[in-house]
Protein backbone atom coordinates (compact mmCIF):
# COMPACT_ATOMS: atom_id res chain seq x y z
CA UNK A 1 0.00 0.00 0.00
CA UNK A 2 2.89 2.40 0.76
CA UNK A 3 4.26 1.93 -2.70
CA UNK A 4 1.18 3.47 -4.31
CA UNK A 5 1.34 7.11 -5.35
CA UNK A 6 -0.88 9.62 -3.53
CA UNK A 7 -4.11 10.42 -5.27
CA UNK A 8 -3.51 14.14 -4.62
CA UNK A 9 -0.62 14.11 -7.11
CA UNK A 10 -3.03 13.17 -9.85
CA UNK A 11 -5.24 16.24 -9.22
CA UNK A 12 -4.80 19.20 -11.61
CA UNK A 13 -3.21 22.37 -10.27
CA UNK A 14 -5.78 25.02 -9.27
CA UNK A 15 -6.29 27.94 -11.65
CA UNK A 16 -5.40 31.45 -10.46
CA UNK A 17 -9.07 32.47 -10.44
CA UNK A 18 -9.87 29.60 -8.05
CA UNK A 19 -7.43 30.71 -5.34
CA UNK A 20 -9.06 32.21 -2.17
CA UNK A 21 -9.32 36.04 -2.16
CA UNK A 22 -8.62 38.09 0.99
CA UNK A 23 -11.41 40.52 1.97
CA UNK A 24 -10.67 43.90 3.54
CA UNK A 25 -12.56 45.01 6.63
CA UNK A 26 -12.90 48.58 7.81
CA UNK A 27 -11.75 49.34 11.34
CA UNK A 28 -14.05 51.34 13.62
CA UNK A 29 -11.04 53.04 15.25
CA UNK A 30 -8.65 55.57 13.70
CA UNK A 31 -5.54 53.90 12.32
CA UNK A 32 -2.37 54.96 10.59
CA UNK A 33 -2.80 54.01 6.94
CA UNK A 34 0.65 54.23 5.42
CA UNK A 35 -0.40 52.46 2.23
CA UNK A 36 -3.06 55.11 1.75
CA UNK A 37 -0.76 57.99 2.53
CA UNK A 38 -2.78 59.26 5.49
CA UNK A 39 -5.28 58.49 8.24
CA UNK A 40 -8.48 56.46 7.98
CA UNK A 41 -11.34 56.66 10.49
CA UNK A 42 -15.08 56.20 10.72
CA UNK A 43 -17.37 59.16 11.27
CA UNK A 44 -21.02 60.17 11.17
CA UNK A 45 -23.06 62.56 9.06
CA UNK A 46 -25.09 65.17 10.95
CA UNK A 47 -27.54 67.89 9.92
CA UNK A 48 -25.94 71.33 9.81
CA UNK A 49 -28.97 72.75 11.69
CA UNK A 50 -31.61 71.09 13.84
CA UNK A 51 -34.62 72.49 15.71
CA UNK A 52 -36.50 70.53 18.38
CA UNK A 53 -39.85 72.30 18.61
CA UNK A 54 -41.92 72.10 21.78
CA UNK A 55 -45.29 73.65 22.57
CA UNK A 56 -45.15 77.17 23.96
CA UNK A 57 -48.38 76.73 25.92
CA UNK A 58 -49.95 73.77 27.69
CA UNK A 59 -53.00 72.09 26.21
CA UNK A 60 -54.16 69.48 23.70
CA UNK A 61 -52.83 69.32 20.17
CA UNK A 62 -55.69 70.32 17.89
CA UNK A 63 -53.68 69.48 14.76
CA UNK A 64 -50.23 68.38 13.60
CA UNK A 65 -49.78 69.62 10.05
CA UNK A 66 -46.73 67.60 9.00
CA UNK A 67 -45.46 64.04 8.77
CA UNK A 68 -41.95 62.60 8.98
CA UNK A 69 -40.04 63.19 5.76
CA UNK A 70 -42.04 66.28 4.75
CA UNK A 71 -40.09 69.22 3.44
CA UNK A 72 -40.99 72.46 5.20
CA UNK A 73 -40.15 76.11 4.69
CA UNK A 74 -39.17 78.67 7.29
CA UNK A 75 -42.34 80.08 8.83
CA UNK A 76 -44.54 77.14 7.80
CA UNK A 77 -47.17 76.07 10.36
CA UNK A 78 -46.21 72.76 12.00
CA UNK A 79 -48.74 72.17 14.78
CA UNK A 80 -51.43 73.94 16.79
CA UNK A 81 -52.22 73.69 20.50
CA UNK A 82 -55.74 74.36 21.81
CA UNK A 83 -55.82 77.95 23.10
CA UNK A 84 -59.49 78.24 24.10
CA UNK A 85 -58.41 79.00 27.68
CA UNK A 86 -56.06 81.70 26.43
CA UNK A 87 -58.88 83.17 24.32
CA UNK A 88 -61.05 83.45 27.44
CA UNK A 89 -58.16 85.15 29.23
CA UNK A 90 -57.96 87.68 26.40
CA UNK A 91 -61.64 88.54 26.87
CA UNK A 92 -61.20 88.87 30.63
CA UNK A 93 -58.14 91.06 30.21
CA UNK A 94 -60.01 93.32 27.78
CA UNK A 95 -62.90 93.67 30.23
CA UNK A 96 -60.46 94.58 33.00
CA UNK A 97 -58.85 97.14 30.71
CA UNK A 98 -62.20 98.75 29.99
CA UNK A 99 -62.95 98.97 33.72
CA UNK A 100 -59.52 100.46 34.39
CA UNK A 101 -60.10 103.13 31.74
CA UNK A 102 -63.45 104.05 33.33
CA UNK A 103 -61.73 104.37 36.72
CA UNK A 104 -59.05 106.55 35.17
CA UNK A 105 -61.64 108.80 33.57
CA UNK A 106 -63.40 109.27 36.93
CA UNK A 107 -60.11 109.89 38.76
CA UNK A 108 -59.14 112.45 36.12
CA UNK A 109 -62.40 114.41 36.55
CA UNK A 110 -62.08 114.30 40.34
CA UNK A 111 -58.50 115.50 40.24
CA UNK A 112 -59.32 118.39 37.91
CA UNK A 113 -62.27 119.45 40.11
CA UNK A 114 -60.22 119.21 43.30
CA UNK A 115 -57.38 121.15 41.72
CA UNK A 116 -59.77 123.96 40.76
CA UNK A 117 -61.26 124.04 44.25
CA UNK A 118 -57.78 124.11 45.74
CA UNK A 119 -56.93 127.10 43.53
CA UNK A 120 -59.96 128.87 44.98
CA UNK A 121 -58.96 127.86 48.50
CA UNK A 122 -62.08 125.72 48.97
CA UNK A 123 -60.19 122.49 49.77
CA UNK A 124 -56.99 121.72 51.61
CA UNK A 125 -53.71 120.77 49.97
CA UNK A 126 -54.02 117.35 51.57
CA UNK A 127 -57.28 116.75 49.69
CA UNK A 128 -55.58 117.81 46.47
CA UNK A 129 -52.70 115.42 47.13
CA UNK A 130 -55.14 112.59 47.80
CA UNK A 131 -56.96 113.29 44.52
CA UNK A 132 -53.66 113.36 42.62
CA UNK A 133 -52.64 110.03 44.16
CA UNK A 134 -55.92 108.41 43.11
CA UNK A 135 -55.44 109.69 39.57
CA UNK A 136 -51.87 108.30 39.38
CA UNK A 137 -53.02 104.94 40.71
CA UNK A 138 -55.75 104.81 38.07
CA UNK A 139 -53.16 105.42 35.34
CA UNK A 140 -51.05 102.57 36.66
CA UNK A 141 -54.13 100.36 36.67
CA UNK A 142 -54.69 101.06 32.97
CA UNK A 143 -51.08 100.26 32.15
CA UNK A 144 -51.29 96.96 34.04
CA UNK A 145 -54.51 96.04 32.27
CA UNK A 146 -52.96 96.81 28.88
CA UNK A 147 -50.00 94.57 29.74
CA UNK A 148 -52.41 91.79 30.75
CA UNK A 149 -54.18 92.06 27.39
CA UNK A 150 -50.84 91.84 25.52
CA UNK A 151 -49.79 88.82 27.56
CA UNK A 152 -53.10 87.03 26.97
CA UNK A 153 -52.95 87.75 23.24
CA UNK A 154 -49.41 86.39 23.08
CA UNK A 155 -50.48 83.20 24.88
CA UNK A 156 -53.30 82.77 22.36
CA UNK A 157 -50.92 83.30 19.43
CA UNK A 158 -48.34 80.89 20.89
CA UNK A 159 -50.69 78.00 20.21
CA UNK A 160 -49.49 78.00 16.60
CA UNK A 161 -45.89 76.80 16.21
CA UNK A 162 -44.02 77.47 12.96
CA UNK A 163 -40.73 76.16 11.60
CA UNK A 164 -37.72 78.39 12.32
CA UNK A 165 -35.83 76.99 9.33
CA UNK A 166 -36.23 75.42 5.90
CA UNK A 167 -35.59 71.68 6.04
CA UNK A 168 -37.07 68.23 6.53
CA UNK A 169 -39.25 66.85 9.33
CA UNK A 170 -36.94 64.27 10.91
CA UNK A 171 -39.25 63.24 13.76
CA UNK A 172 -42.92 63.59 14.64
CA UNK A 173 -43.23 62.69 18.31
CA UNK A 174 -46.84 63.62 19.11
CA UNK A 175 -50.22 63.11 17.47
CA UNK A 176 -53.37 65.20 17.29
CA UNK A 177 -55.33 64.98 20.55
CA UNK A 178 -52.33 64.36 22.81
CA UNK A 179 -51.74 66.72 25.71
CA UNK A 180 -48.54 68.74 25.74
CA UNK A 181 -46.88 70.99 28.30
CA UNK A 182 -45.25 74.33 27.68
CA UNK A 183 -41.51 74.10 26.92
CA UNK A 184 -41.45 70.35 27.61
CA UNK A 185 -40.75 67.40 25.29
CA UNK A 186 -40.50 68.26 21.58
CA UNK A 187 -43.44 67.65 19.28
CA UNK A 188 -41.58 67.91 15.96
CA UNK A 189 -37.88 67.87 15.01
CA UNK A 190 -36.84 69.72 11.85
CA UNK A 191 -33.40 69.34 10.25
CA UNK A 192 -31.64 71.38 7.59
CA UNK A 193 -29.78 68.76 5.52
CA UNK A 194 -28.97 70.97 2.52
CA UNK A 195 -25.42 70.67 3.84
CA UNK A 196 -24.24 67.88 6.12
CA UNK A 197 -21.45 67.83 8.64
CA UNK A 198 -19.14 64.82 8.74
CA UNK A 199 -17.76 64.45 12.25
CA UNK A 200 -14.89 62.08 12.95
CA UNK A 201 -12.58 61.54 15.92
CA UNK A 202 -8.83 61.25 15.33
CA UNK A 203 -5.94 60.59 17.71
CA UNK A 204 -4.62 63.84 19.17
CA UNK A 205 -1.33 63.11 17.38
CA UNK A 206 -3.17 63.92 14.12
CA UNK A 207 -2.90 67.60 15.03
CA UNK A 208 0.63 67.43 13.64
CA UNK A 209 -0.69 66.85 10.11
CA UNK A 210 -4.43 67.50 9.95
CA UNK A 211 -5.66 71.08 10.02
CA UNK A 212 -8.46 73.20 8.47
CA UNK A 213 -8.18 72.90 4.72
CA UNK A 214 -6.71 69.37 4.74
CA UNK A 215 -8.27 67.11 2.09
CA UNK A 216 -10.92 64.58 3.17
CA UNK A 217 -12.36 61.70 1.16
CA UNK A 218 -15.73 60.65 2.61
CA UNK A 219 -17.17 57.27 1.59
CA UNK A 220 -20.83 56.63 2.40
CA UNK A 221 -21.04 52.86 1.99
CA UNK A 222 -24.83 52.80 2.42
CA UNK A 223 -25.10 54.70 -0.88
CA UNK A 224 -21.92 53.47 -2.52
CA UNK A 225 -20.74 57.05 -3.03
CA UNK A 226 -17.55 58.92 -2.21
CA UNK A 227 -17.32 62.69 -1.71
CA UNK A 228 -14.23 64.88 -1.79
CA UNK A 229 -14.19 67.74 0.69
CA UNK A 230 -11.89 69.52 3.13
CA UNK A 231 -11.59 69.90 6.86
CA UNK A 232 -13.84 72.81 7.82
CA UNK A 233 -12.82 73.04 11.46
CA UNK A 234 -11.28 71.15 14.36
CA UNK A 235 -12.85 71.14 17.80
CA UNK A 236 -10.70 73.40 20.02
CA UNK A 237 -10.81 70.91 22.91
CA UNK A 238 -9.47 67.36 22.92
CA UNK A 239 -11.36 64.57 24.68
CA UNK A 240 -9.33 63.86 27.82
CA UNK A 241 -10.84 60.39 28.23
CA UNK A 242 -10.04 59.09 24.74
CA UNK A 243 -7.23 61.50 23.79
CA UNK A 244 -8.94 62.25 20.49
CA UNK A 245 -9.87 65.39 18.58
CA UNK A 246 -13.07 65.94 16.63
CA UNK A 247 -12.62 66.94 13.00
CA UNK A 248 -15.53 68.34 10.98
CA UNK A 249 -15.98 68.48 7.21
CA UNK A 250 -18.93 69.70 5.14
CA UNK A 251 -20.71 67.98 2.23
CA UNK A 252 -23.20 69.80 0.01
CA UNK A 253 -26.49 67.89 -0.19
CA UNK A 254 -28.84 69.95 -2.40
CA UNK A 255 -30.94 66.97 -3.50
CA UNK A 256 -31.28 65.53 0.01
CA UNK A 257 -29.77 62.20 -1.03
CA UNK A 258 -27.67 61.99 2.12
CA UNK A 259 -29.30 61.62 5.52
CA UNK A 260 -28.23 62.56 9.01
CA UNK A 261 -26.74 59.69 11.03
CA UNK A 262 -25.09 57.75 8.19
CA UNK A 263 -21.82 55.90 8.77
CA UNK A 264 -18.93 57.43 6.85
CA UNK A 265 -15.40 56.15 6.21
CA UNK A 266 -13.11 59.17 6.08
CA UNK A 267 -9.64 59.20 4.58
CA UNK A 268 -7.24 62.05 5.11
CA UNK A 269 -5.07 61.14 2.13
CA UNK A 270 -3.39 64.49 1.51
CA UNK A 271 -2.20 65.38 4.98
CA UNK A 272 0.99 67.39 5.34
CA UNK A 273 2.88 68.78 8.32
CA UNK A 274 2.09 72.36 9.31
CA UNK A 275 4.46 74.99 7.90
CA UNK A 276 7.49 75.69 10.01
CA UNK A 277 8.12 79.10 11.49
CA UNK A 278 10.78 81.45 10.18
CA UNK A 279 14.23 80.05 10.66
Amino acid sequence: GCSKKSGAEALPKPMASELPVATATASSAPTDAGALGGLVATGTTLAIKQAELSAKVSGALTSVKVAEGDRVKKGQLLFVVDTSTAAMQVKQAKAQLSAAKVSLSGADLEYKRTRELARMGAVSSAALDQSKLAYDQAKVGVEQAEAAVSSARKAAADGAVRSPLTGVVAKKLKETGESVSANAAPVVVVQDISTLEVRVNLPESALATVRPGSAMSVEIRALGKTFATKVDRINPSADRATRTIEVVGLIANPEGLLKSGLLAEVRFSEVSPPPRGDQ
